[in-house]
């Protein structure tokens, strides 16, 4: 392989943005993604005020504003009697950071479509993301690091390069190499994310549901209408709770979700392959 100054392994918004930063100054990069492609559900939802101040240093924040949704207000919700929920407090994001930022609201932007864009924005500057290729190891030497990558599962590359990059998350073969721990732990929950249309339509609001036995939030979306994540403990977890119903004339699901206290008894509908 042709000798890079820096290799970066993980083709998220972390990996993405970093060899933003360096192509634009001139260093080359090579970007490796155990992937197929970029991601195709909404997963992470909220793009923060500060890293859209980043963007706006690249030229094209206002182009990211455009595609999400800019979020004017949170509402908290819990569960009351029979299945009846409240809302505990609603608050207003127009003045939260007012003066602070040039952005101050939270940005509702699926974080596929925003792989997506940052992706379109290095290809513009020459740079590709090399997909289905996994650091499998890597040492290093006198003014230089040797990384091995395995290309499509069984074409082994040697790469020599100044610095390697970890941007692939908590199993990084770059973190357990240099056995550099990541702190935390595993939630006993179930967590559920499905990019749906609710029945009562689009609505550019997030929206936190506090259940008994469970945990719900709602984001805006622009494909969809909305974007939920909610997790239910294993201990009540079950068929009657939670059930998908397939319905074969539209090609789509609709799935109904309640537990004892749950402020949010919801219908969808949404492509089979989106949750």
């Amino acid at each position: 392989m042709t000798n890079i100054a820096v290799l970066i392994v993980g083709g998220g918004p972390t990996g993405l943005v970093l060899a933003l930063s360096l192509v634009r100054r001139g260093i080359p990069v090579r970007i490796i993604s155990e992937a197929e492609g970029p991601g195709e559900h909404s997963r992470a939802m909220v793009v923060q005020a500060r890293t859209l101040e980043f963007y706006d240093q690249f030229g094209f924040a206002d182009e990211v504003v455009r595609q999400g949704i800019p979020a004017g207000m949170a509402h908290l919700r819990e569960g009351g009697n029979n299945g009846r929920g409240r809302e505990v407090v609603a608050v207003s994001f127009h003045d939260l950071g007012e003066g602070l930022s040039p952005f101050p609201f939270p940005l509702a932007y699926p974080q596929d479509d925003h792989e997506r864009f940052l992706i379109a924005k290095l290809r513009e500057l020459g740079c590709h993301i090399d997909w289905r290729c996994r650091l499998i190891g890597f040492s290093s030497e006198v003014n230089q690091i040797r990384a091995s990558v395995l290309r499509n599962q069984h074409q082994e590359e040697i790469e020599t390069i100044e610095y390697l990059c970890g941007c692939d998350g908590a199993h990084s073969c770059v973190r357990e190499t240099l056995n550099v721990g990541f702190p935390g732990g595993t939630y006993d929950q179930l967590f559920y994310v499905a990019d749906v249309q609710i029945s009562t339509g689009f609505n550019r609001d997030l929206y936190l549901n506090l259940g008994v036995n469970n945990l719900t939030l709602m984001f805006p979306t622009l494909e969809w209408n909305a974007a939920l994540d909610w997790t239910c403990p294993t201990r009540t977890f079950s068929g009657r709770e939670f059930a998908f119903r397939g319905h074969p004339q539209s090609g789509r699901t609709s799935a109904q979700y309640k537990s004892d206290g749950d402020p949010l008894v919801f219908n969808i509908s949404r492509a089979p392959s989106s949750c």
